[in-house]
């Protein structure tokens, strides 16, 4: 490590309740530079910088800032530092405009009285500074989740943030969308701000970070230059093991036709056919918005079709609402799963068996055998990782949280899955975890639809893949396709552009 780093924080330990989730942490980073905190759920970044933050107190250990010892009481005390903190959970209030956001807590005042004029100029001189063609009288909640981001940071980038810590940056937004941000963390490096960077996406902190720190359960691993990495070094520091092949090997079990779709018609969807076998992973490809989470949301019925059927084994079937699409043995995991999948401050216990519970309650009788036995299995099955049934989901991680999920669908005896964006926000040890799961499920005769903007996961673990654009079905092919590449898929995704 470098002796003349700008920030440089040693032997930081913190505990929650008696449990030690930073052990001797140590991270030192250089100024105008791009460095990333890497680790699997509950490896300690986030902890860790909301020490550097001011957010929390370390209980022991030093922070220095450019060779000066500080001690940060609170997130206004790390703001007076040059530190400001972009959250993944952005931290504006919906209803207000963007001045007001802008000086929360920081107004202008003359005379007693709040100086509009001055903080509307202030602000819209820090919007053109990175491009942001929009009125500062615009509420935060119209703009879209990059605008949101872009405006948290021009706000830092105001009152003279030094230091900007990013977490999961890119986690909501499209790739174009990404490219620009990317720019503007260039441009902030050239004015020698310096960025730390929290992403669970590998081959991003490759494109934008000079450094890497790797946690590993609140210790310590290693920090080196991306130069001296590779892909497979950072993975294998990250879980503590030789992770091998991420994505299993998968065969479709049968030929047999289990699911039909034919001419699905609605505001977003434009006349859409399909088949899924049995024991297929079926991919559905294409960029935002091209209407693969509305076509999931009409098969599961949330979302009503003005015309269309639906076959399973080659009946047709009324799927008009979730519990019908139950019945019928359909399960969906949400691409949300904080919001759509769980209820957040109840227990593992409760949210695994939401879905089952008129199985588990008959004539209010409480079946207690049957409730441990759906538990028992699904946390062997799952390798759910909790401090048992009764914890709370929202102290889980993101990967576990996620398991929570699939035991929730699974415990419904489904035949058809749909999987929407399965392994958003969760490191990469989670997810080969996730996709054994999936794996497992096609081998017992399963079928699935998986959605993912991760063309890694459409091109390994689906063996057809039908590509979406604007609502309408643009392409089918199968594994085996010539076609079968990234190239040629965001090709059709971006509206069948010819070669």
């Amino acid at each position: 490590m470098e002796q003349n780093s700008y920030i440089k924080m040693q032997n930081i330990c913190k505990s929650f309740s008696g449990v030690k989730v930073l052990d001797n942490v140590n991270l030192e980073i250089q100024k105008g530079t791009v460095h990333a905190i890497v680790g699997e759920n509950g490896a300690g970044k986030s902890t860790l910088m909301k020490i550097l933050s001011g957010i929390y107190q370390a209980d022991s250990g030093e922070v220095y800032i450019n060779g000066e010892k500080i001690h940060l009481n609170d997130a206004k005390d790390a703001l007076q530092h040059g530190i400001s903190f972009v959250h993944q959970e952005l931290s504006m209030i919906p209803g207000m405009t963007i001045t007001q956001n802008f000086f929360l807590g920081s107004e202008i005042q003359r005379h007693f009285f709040l100086n509009k004029k001055e903080m509307d100029k202030k602000a819209k001189q820090a919007l053109a500074s990175f491009g942001l063609k929009v009125s500062t009288h615009t509420p935060v909640d119209t703009l879209s989740v990059a605008q949101q981001q872009l405006v948290e940071i021009a706000r830092a980038i105001s009152f003279d943030a030094k230091i900007i810590i990013m977490d999961e940056p890119t986690a909501s937004l499209t790739n174009s969308e990404i490219k620009a941000l990317f720019e503007q963390i260039n441009r902030l490096k050239s004015m020698d701000i310096t960025i730390i960077f929290i992403s669970h996406k590998i081959d991003e902190l490759f494109q934008i970070c000079d450094g890497m720190t790797v946690l590993r359960d609140g210790k310590f691993i290693a920090s080196k230059s991306v130069n001296e990495l590779t892909k497979s070094d950072v993975i294998n520091m990250m879980v503590g093991r030789e992770m091998g092949k991420i994505f299993p090997e998968h065969e479709v079990q049968g030929q047999k036709i289990v699911f039909s779709a034919k001419n699905l018609i609605n505001k977003k969807l434009h006349d859409i056919s399909f088949d899924l076998k049995q024991g297929e992973i079926l991919g559905l490809a294409g960029l935002v918005g091209a209407g693969r989470t509305e076509l999931a949301q009409a098969i599961y019925g949330i979302d009503y079709l003005v015309k269309g059927k639906l076959y399973i084994d080659g009946k047709e079937i009324s799927q008009k609402s979730p519990r019908q699409a139950i019945k019928n043995g359909f399960a969906l995991v949400p691409e949300d799963r904080k919001v759509n999948g769980l209820v957040l401050r109840q227990s593992v216990r409760y949210n695994i068996t939401l879905a089952i519970i008129d199985r588990i309650y008959k004539f209010f009788i409480k079946n207690k055998e049957l409730e441990r036995k759906t538990l028992d299995n699904y946390f062997e099955k799952l390798s759910i990782k909790s401090n048992g049934f009764e914890q709370d989901c929202e102290s889980l991680s993101g990967g576990n949280q996620q398991k929570v999920v699939f035991a929730k669908n699974l415990a419904t005896d489904p035949k058809i899955i749909i999987l929407d964006e399965p392994t958003r926000g969760i490191d990469v040890g989670a997810k080969s975890e996730i996709y054994n799961i999936i794996v497992d499920l096609t081998k017992k005769g399963m079928s699935v639809i998986l959605i993912s903007s991760e063309m890694e996961e459409i091109l390994s673990l689906s063996d057809r893949v039908l590509i979406m654009h604007e609502g309408e079905l643009m392409k089918e092919m199968a594994s085996d396709d010539p076609e079968f590449n990234e190239v040629d898929i965001m090709r059709y995704a971006i509206g069948g552009v010819s070669k």
